[in-house]
């Protein structure tokens, strides 16, 4: 297709570091069909370097803003810049909060016709300034999206909103016992019930109250251990707390991994216990690799995949956690094997190459909405 004949879009988000909306923009970018979508990304310092070279490869331009918390107004300015006059079809912004207006608004002043709000969580840590925006953003986006029905009710309210799950490969996921023996042995996990969790380390995460649960575990077992995976601003806080851990011998923190399936087929049980989530991408890679999960009642029903979750409540004391974690049996690996196909209607959902149609439908039925009414406006000014 001509580039002329292209939809444009504008991907933005507050930074392309490794996370989880950084994540679900990647997997959208690298299955998009480019053939009819020319894709931007504009983002905030920092900007993950394999993110940007993969990008590049694929020919999906990646434009590093200033840092939107330590330098909001060249961040600002520079989103100005990069719009006007650059004939923008979509502008499509991240995030989780009413915060994106200022963002959306510059959308609007820069007369881009299409624009979306898409909302990633259920809470957001910036309160106040979301609240002092809330009256504000609903008149500066065109269309919301959302990661799930939870997200986009928090962010929307009573206002419509489309459903773009967070696709992924999954077949990436699938259990294989070989991954897991390579694993186990390198960290000399072999005869341990290993109590896993992958996650940026942050307040949300709740990692302070998981290192508790386990302590409390290994109170009573000597053969469990703790595998944690991830990065993130309470890193280091993290591993000072594990420092002072009584059970830090049989704690294994791994800081960043390329492949999570490896991780994931050496556990035995995945444990979430966030403070909230928008849809955890993580929840479906740990059930679709045959795990038990243990979760907070605070995470999404939506990401359900079969029967291995358990919530519980973070009411709960890390002692009735422990005890529930105590009480799980690792399951076979013949069941951990069979678990992808037993379930393979239900993970096709989550599959991008599914997802990816879903996102560029969207984009064509916005991008005809608002021609619709352009086209309705133009009628009614004429009579």
């Amino acid at each position: 297709m001509n580039d002329k004949c292209k939809i444009r879009v504008a991907d933005c988000a507050t930074n392309l570091a490794v996370n989880g909306i950084s994540t679900v923009i990647m997997n959208y970018t690298k299955n998009i069909n480019l053939n009819r979508f020319e894709i931007t990304i504009l983002a905030g310092v920092p900007v993950e370097e394999n993110y940007r070279s993969e990008c590049c490869r694929r020919g999906v331009s990646v434009i590093a803003l200033p840092a939107r918390k330590t330098s909001s107004i060249y961040y600002y300015l520079a989103i100005y810049r990069n719009l006007k006059g650059k004939s923008y079809d979509i502008f499509h912004i991240h995030g989780n909060s009413a915060t994106v207006t200022l963002e959306l608004l510059i959308a609007a002043v820069c007369r881009i016709p299409v624009r979306i709000a898409h909302s990633h969580n259920t809470r957001c840590t910036r309160s106040f300034v979301h609240k002092i925006l809330s009256p504000l953003f609903p008149h500066t986006l065109t269309h919301a999206f959302a990661c799930g029905t939870d997200a986009g009710r928090w962010l929307f309210k009573d206002r419509e909103f489309q459903v773009i799950p967070n696709g992924f490969s999954t077949d990436q996921f699938r259990f294989q016992n070989d991954l897991r023996r390579k694993i186990r042995q390198k960290y000399s996990l072999d005869g341990f019930f290993v109590i896993g969790h992958i996650g940026r380390f942050n307040s949300q995460k709740n990692q302070p109250f998981l290192l508790e649960i386990f302590r409390h575990a290994a109170d009573v077992s000597n053969n469990i251990c703790l595998l944690l995976v991830g990065n993130g601003p309470d890193y280091k806080k993290t591993t000072e707390l594990i420092k002072n851990h009584p059970h830090k011998d049989r704690i294994i923190v791994c800081k960043e991994t390329a492949r999570p399936e490896e991780m994931y087929a050496a556990m035995d049980l995945f444990v979430l216990p966030s403070l909230y989530e928008g849809f955890p991408v993580v929840l479906l890679e740990a059930q679709i690799n045959g795990l038990p999960c243990l979760v907070s009642d605070t995470v999404t029903r939506e990401a359900w995949i079969g029967n291995q979750i358990r919530y519980l409540s973070l009411l709960e004391s890390a002692d009735n956690w422990a005890e529930e974690i105590l009480n799980t049996k690792p399951l076979s690996v013949e069941d951990r094997e069979k678990f992808y196909s037993r379930h393979l209607p239900r993970i096709g959902e989550f599959h991008i190459k599914n997802n990816v149609k879903l996102l560029e439908a969207a984009y064509l039925s916005a991008i005809q909405d608002r021609a619709e009414k352009h086209i309705s406006s133009y009628q009614e000014d004429l009579s």
